[in-house]
C-alpha cells in the first residue's frame, strides 16, 4: 500500500510539474493542496515547497509562508529547507516585511 501511495504521489507530482510549465498556477496549486492532504504528501518536502511557491505566485503570501516554514521545520539544513528559506525570504520581501527578511 505504501508503494502504491508513493507511486500515486509521484504521478501527481509529474502532473503538477506539467501544469506549472503551462502557467496554470491556480490549477497546479489545487493539485498540490489535494496531494498535501494524504499522509505521504504531507511529508513530501518537494511537494510542500512547490505548493508554497504556487501560493506565492498567486499572491497568497501568508499561506505560502506557512508552507515554507513547515518545510524548514521538517528539513532545516537540507536542500528543501534551503529552497524554503529562499522562498520565505522572498515572500517576506514581497509582503514588505523587511524586519523578518
Amino acid at each position: 500500500l505504501k508503494n502504491a501511495s508513493n507511486y500515486l504521489i509521484q504521478q501527481l507530482y509529474n502532473k503538477f510539474a506539467s501544469l506549472q510549465n503551462k502557467a496554470s498556477i491556480e490549477e497546479a496549486t489545487k493539485f498540490y493542496e489535494r496531494a498535501s492532504k494524504v499522509p505521504e504528501g504531507s511529508r513530501n518536502l518537494k511537494l510542500l515547497n512547490n505548493l508554497a511557491d504556487t501560493l506565492a505566485l498567486e499572491g497568497k503570501i501568508q499561506d505560502a509562508i506557512l508552507y515554507y516554514k513547515k518545510v524548514i521545520t521538517l528539513d532545516p539544513k537540507g536542500n528543501s529547507g534551503i529552497d524554503s528559506y529562499l522562498g520565505l525570504g522572498l515572500a517576506y520581501w514581497h509582503d514588505n516585511d523587511f524586519i523578518k527578511v
